[in-house]
């Protein structure tokens, strides 16, 4: 138990000072608003370096993005003239196979890559135009015989 002799006698509130001005007054104040003014500088500098370097990022995705719509692109055009091959053999032969003639079809439904240069996609439309023809031909010449 605590005794009330114990407790030490309440020491009354003394009435504040009144505060002496100096020469220095204000040069604190100017000095935090320098040093906010630097901070806020930082964090712009950083959030532009950061915005860069995210515009960065997505021109390279872009570059990536074009380089795979040109390797698609030469790829398709390439096995079109691969399948172009293949009907000419069918054609010396006389024979041709009832899957190769779907899977031309198939490849020729898929279309051509979006975002392919122009000379590139002006080469395998023309390359598909061929096989068009071919396919045409070669349908033509089965309702004649058949």
């Amino acid at each position: 138990m605590v005794k009330v002799g114990d407790i030490l006698p309440a020491v009354p509130l003394q009435p504040k000072k009144e505060t002496k001005k100096t020469d220095n007054a204000g040069k604190f104040n100017k000095k935090m608003a320098a040093s906010i003014n630097a901070l806020d500088a930082r964090e712009e500098a950083s959030s532009t370096s950061q915005t860069s370097s995210l515009a960065g990022l997505m021109h390279l995705q872009e570059i990536e993005n074009r380089q795979d719509c040109v390797t698609l692109s030469f790829n398709r055009g390439e096995a079109l003239l691969s399948h172009l091959e293949n009907l000419r053999q069918g054609i010396l032969w006389g024979a041709f196979s009832e899957k190769e003639l779907e899977e031309i079809k198939i490849d020729l439904a898929k279309g051509l890559q979006k975002g392919a240069p122009p000379p590139l996609k002006d080469i395998v439309e023309e390359i598909e135009q061929r096989v068009h023809i071919e396919l045409a031909k070669i349908e033509m010449s089965k309702d004649l015989s058949g």
